[in-house]
């Protein structure tokens, strides 16, 4: 078990130093290559880092349980891989947080950019919750943190008000960049004013106020500067 995991581990690591340039490149990287941006390299592999993360909380649970019953010697060289083994995938999960933040940063917050980044930081809350259950010998512990780690996460949208956050975001874009947020507050205003009923949401009808208000000042959609 541990040769296996330490040759994956070793693969994991060596792909994360090879490119950490480009994981970690901030704005210049992508105001450099051709035809990248910001959306291109903010989504760029995150179906496959899920998967992968996916992938690799079932092995480490997998692995833990098998390894139970080793020897002392076997199980703190178990401790050891399987630290480097979570800190290669957390730090693919690092990377795309702040890749997302490149693209928050460039043209503001919405709904979807809010759930991938919760959702990444969630990841990240398992694997170090999924580390203390396999260096205290608890794996059986790890269900119990995963589920309520996920209602947390839960909770912390709910309470974050998804829509509103999107609609700060770009009143924040429109007071900085000019007529682009404008633009953008503008999209975020035909969007919100068709909702129905059944979509109704206190997020939604505050969103739906600063719409109203944004008209009441004569903010309204402009060319891009």
């Amino acid at each position: 078990t541990n040769v296996a995991l330490g040759i994956v581990t070793a693969l994991f690591l060596s792909f994360v130093c090879v490119q950490l340039r480009y994981l970690f490149g901030g704005h210049e990287r992508v105001l450099t290559e051709v035809g990248l941006t910001y959306a291109d390299y903010a989504r760029r592999g995150f179906f496959e880092l899920a998967t992968v993360a996916g992938i690799s909380l079932a092995v480490l649970v997998n692995c833990s349980r098998l390894v139970e019953t080793g020897s002392v010697a076997g199980k703190r060289a178990y401790k050891v891989i399987a630290a480097l083994f979570i800190l290669s995938v957390v730090a693919l999960i690092v990377s795309a947080l702040h890749r997302m933040s490149l693209y928050i940063d460039s043209y503001g917050l919405t709904r979807l950019r809010l759930y991938t980044t919760v959702f990444m930081a969630w990841m990240i809350v398992v694997f170090a919750w999924l580390y203390l259950t396999i260096y205290r010998e608890r794996i059986k512990q790890f269900a119990w943190g995963l589920v309520l780690t996920g209602y947390a996460a839960t909770f912390f949208l709910l309470a974050s008000n998804p829509i509103w956050a999107s609609v700060e975001g770009r009143d924040a874009l429109c007071g900085e960049y000019g007529g682009r947020g404008r633009v953008f507050l503008e999209d975020s205003k035909e969007r919100f004013a068709g909702r129905e009923y059944r979509t109704w949401t206190v997020g939604l009808t505050r969103a739906q106020s600063a719409m109203r208000a944004l008209d009441q000042t004569g903010v309204s959609a402009v060319e891009m500067d």
